[in-house]
This record gives structure tokens, sequence and C-alpha cells, in this order.
């Protein structure tokens, strides 16, 4: 089962994302797995991350799903609520095609009581702060890494790097400071 509620940021590697095709909604699968380099789609990765994330994967360093952090304006998340309200709908009966933004699988997301998690006023008070964080995990031990506004957190063996906000100077700090590992 799909699950639809507002992941935490520490647990965005702990699964698979599937977009849906009618909204910028994405559902999260909640499965063990691997983290290799793959043919990731690079169009899938947020934009302040791309750089970082093309560094590691060039240095075999596999990440896992990630979210630089959005900060969009409150009619974008009034627009997604009535999007994830149809959507809502097409579940109940036909089904909603998702692809999964990894390996580009799709698959139809069929529930007859399925129901969305938040009333409109919930969604509307938590989506934005929560929209503002960023996560990347990278497969390794790499918590010694210390940057001013990001919080580390190592999760077996991956190395969550967490934002409260998005910043592109912040994921650059982060880029410099893999830089500099393999300028040694």
């Amino acid at each position: 089962m799909f699950r639809t509620d507002l992941i935490s940021h520490t647990d965005f590697h702990k699964g698979f994302w599937y977009k849906s095709n009618y909204s910028n909604w994405y559902y999260f699968k909640e499965q063990e797995r691997d983290y290799t380099l793959n043919n990731l789609d690079y169009s899938t990765v947020d934009k302040n991350l791309l750089p970082l994330v093309k560094l590691l994967h060039k240095n075999n360093i596999p990440t896992t799903p990630s979210c630089s952090g959005h900060n969009y304006p409150e009619d974008y998340f009034e627009d997604l609520f009535q999007k994830i309200k149809v959507e809502e709908y097409i579940i109940n009966s036909v089904g909603l095609e998702l692809t999964n933004i990894e390996t580009l699988e799709k698959v139809k997301f069929y529930h007859p009581t399925y129901k969305f998690l938040y009333d409109k006023q919930s969604f509307l008070s938590l989506i934005p702060p929560y929209s503002k964080q960023g996560v990347l995990g990278i497969l390794g031990d790499f918590s010694y890494i210390d940057i001013k506004n990001i919080d580390t957190v190592l999760d077996n063996q991956i190395t969550l790097f967490l934002v409260k906000e998005n910043n592109k100077e912040t994921w650059k700090e982060l880029e410099n400071a893999f830089q500099s590992i393999w300028k040694h």
C-alpha cells in the first residue's frame, strides 16, 4: 500500500517514491531496498541538489531519494490539494497511474476505500513548513562533515544531510566539502 502522509525526512530513504501522472504529489512505498548507482533520470533531481548528486555519483557514491526543500506560495498548495482530492476519486474508481522516480516503473494505485489523510485546513497548515525542509541521503558514513545549517544523522550506513529550509548556498557548501575530500 502506498503512503500519502507527510513522510519524515529522516525516512525518505526507506522505500521508493512514485510520482502521480496527474499532480505534483508523490506517493511513498516503504520497503527494504538497495542503493546502487543505476541509470537515474537526473530530471527527477531537484536543481539545487543536481550538481552535488552528479558529483557523488561520479565518485561512485550512491544517493538515496532526496529533496532540496521548496518554498511554494499558498495558492500552489491550494491547487495541489484540489488535485490530490481528484486523485482520491481516481484511486477509488479506476486506479491512478504512478511512476517510480528512480526506475521509471509504472504502476496503478487502485484502492476502493482510499481516503487522503488530511482535510484541506490541516493540509494547508502542515505542508508549507514541511516542504521547506530538505534531505539528501548518501550511502556511507559521512557524519564527520559539519556544515552550518545542516543536521547530519547516520542511519545504519546512510548519512542523512537535513536542512530546515532550501538554500542553494547550503547545498553548495556540502558539494564543496565533498570536492575537498577528493582533492586530497
